[in-house]
């Protein structure tokens, strides 16, 4: 990994000349100027087609991890259309669609570069009502900027994200109408400000560790801020993208209930919880979101749906799910599916 040599200076000039022979390797075109805000500190490539980057940032005053997937023919050169891939509520890095999907491998076999920005437990995508992170501008602003300036990033770009960054693919593009070609929830919960929604949020940050009232505020003090973060209040600026929703009932499938038999048989209660668990953050996501691709399409918005009779809140589920929205992302992006 590179290492900051003292001088500024001549610390830039040597993250440029790393980044500049990871772009070019195998004919790639050179780097452009370094974007203002974000900068690279350090990348390092991580297989054949994977850079996991350290990039520092402005909005949030310190140096954050950044995974990049390629896409096939990042060799030959070129820009590429460009997907941001969030997390959710639990995670604490970049890592988690490289550890519990497939989505690198997948990357590797398509046309679109693959961002995956780090998510903060609790951290809600959202620059804070209370002093602390601006995760929305380093986002939706420092990080495309680098990575159209540095990273052959191409002008078009969408958004998916599972849980919370579902509720934030909805709200980036909703506060950004035009930029995003694409918007793709997975289990998020849209109607985040309506008053049973809102606790369910206040409860999920704080059983993250934060402080509910930090990111967006008192509900009722600050109904104002919630409803800005809530993206069932900007619909009408997704008119012109293209939106994808789904959930799932909260009902496990039968494989899930049926579990290891071994677990079964040798703690119950404990392979049921297993079984069950996010059964009922589904259903409230399914709920919403149902709601949500309704008044959706009223509102003139291009929505696409799917809503499984059966599947909870995790990983496999959200893996099955980002396939059959990427026909959709495809077409947003102009590449084939």
């Amino acid at each position: 990994m590179l290492r900051r040599p003292s001088g500024p200076g001549r610390a830039a000039a040597l993250v440029l000349a790393l980044v500049a022979a990871l772009l070019t390797a195998g004919g790639g075109t050179a780097v452009a100027a370094p974007a203002p805000g974000a900068r690279v500190v350090s990348a390092v490539p991580h297989g054949p087609s994977e850079i996991r980057l350290r990039v520092f940032s402005p909005a949030m005053g310190t140096t954050l991890p950044v995974t990049l997937l390629l896409p096939r023919g990042w060799a030959h050169g070129g820009t590429f259309p460009t997907l941001y891939a969030l997390g959710g509520m639990d995670e604490v890095d970049d890592r988690a669609w490289t550890r519990l999907t497939d989505l690198p491998a997948f990357a590797a076999a398509h046309d679109a570069l693959v961002v995956l920005p780090p998510t903060s437990k609790g951290g809600m995508f959202s620059d804070w009502f209370a002093p602390g992170p601006h995760w929305e501008t380093f986002d939706t602003v420092e990080l495309p900027a680098l990575i159209r300036a540095e990273f052959r990033g191409g002008a078009r770009q969408a958004v998916m994200g599972i849980s919370v960054g579902g509720h934030a693919a909805l709200k980036f593009a909703a506060h950004q109408p035009g930029a995003w070609a694409a918007a793709a929830s997975f289990s998020g919960i849209p109607y985040s400000s309506a008053p049973g929604v809102s606790a369910l949020y206040e409860k999920s940050m704080a059983d993250a560790g934060v402080d509910p009232k930090a990111p967006w505020g008192d509900p009722v003090a600050q109904s104002g801020v919630w409803a800005a973060q809530d993206p069932a209040n900007g619909m009408g600026n997704l008119r012109g993208t293209a939106v994808f929703v789904s959930a799932s009932s909260g009902v496990p499938t039968p494989a899930r209930l049926a579990g290891d038999p071994g677990q079964v048989l040798r703690d119950p209660p404990g392979a049921l919880g297993r079984a069950t668990g996010g059964s009922s953050i589904e259903s409230v996501a399914f709920s919403t979101s149902v709601r949500f691709a309704q008044e959706a399409r009223a509102a003139g918005v291009a929505v696409t749906s799917d809503f499984p009779a059966t599947g909870i809140h995790d990983w496999p589920f959200w893996s099955a799910e980002y396939k059959k929205a990427w026909p959709m992302i495809a077409a947003a992006l102009g590449i084939p599916a």
